[in-house]
């Protein structure tokens, strides 16, 4: 594939180039407005700036949210799937609530 120029002109002399963007691998640590530290992943080594304990904290704390939220949504998923096979389980079978939650095991 050729690089066809005249698709990317500029009137009146103006000019504008295309260069490469380089991503940026930082993670950045914030209480409220104030980066309180930086994880710098873009050069050969590892790289932290700023404040750990603070950092550490905001860290496990997005952690914890974010695994509780998973376990929330796996239990109810769980709960939605047993309440579903314990009404198949009535509608097909008959019986009581108790044969089927003991179908569960099944």
């Amino acid at each position: 594939m050729t690089f066809d120029q005249s698709k990317y002109s500029v009137p009146n002399g103006h000019m504008f180039t295309l260069s490469d963007v380089k991503p940026s691998y930082t993670f950045s640590f914030h209480n409220g407005d104030k980066t309180v530290g930086t994880l710098d992943f873009n050069g050969p080594e590892l790289r932290f700036t700023g404040d750990t304990d603070a950092s550490a904290k905001i860290f496990v704390d997005m952690i914890a949210d974010t695994f509780v939220g998973r376990l929330k949504r796996e239990r109810e998923k769980a709960l939605e799937e047993a309440a579903q096979e314990v009404d198949h389980i009535l509608r097909e079978g008959g019986g009581t609530y108790g044969d089927a939650i003991r179908g569960l095991s099944n």
